[in-house]
């Protein structure tokens, strides 16, 4: 909303490219696998197997910070990475 006030068409385009970025690399990824594990963890605990639902729960968590590594290096470069998808660079940066 800040940005918005300040009249820079480049820096609003880049604040909701950056946005548009973080929510498909970001929370749209962990969203659905995390959905995934919820479900397999209630149907566990449902049961009353709190054994295998607390492994549903630590594979969840080792999967999370598996996939978190290439997710931070694709968002460390994602500016370079938008230039080679043809963005505008001062957009991108």
């Amino acid at each position: 909303m800040f940005i918005g006030t300040l009249k820079n068409a480049v820096m609003l385009d880049g604040v909701g490219l950056a946005n548009i970025f973080i929510h498909v690399f970001g929370f749209a990824t962990f969203s659905g696998i995390n959905g995934a594990f919820e479900t397999f963890a209630s149907q566990a605990l449902g049961n009353g197997n709190k054994e295998i639902t607390s492994v549903y729960l630590n594979r969840g968590r080792i999967i999370n910070t598996i996939l978190m590594i290439p997710i931070s290096i694709i968002m460390y470069y994602s500016g370079s990475i938008l230039v080679l998808l043809k963005q505008d660079k001062a957009v991108s940066q």
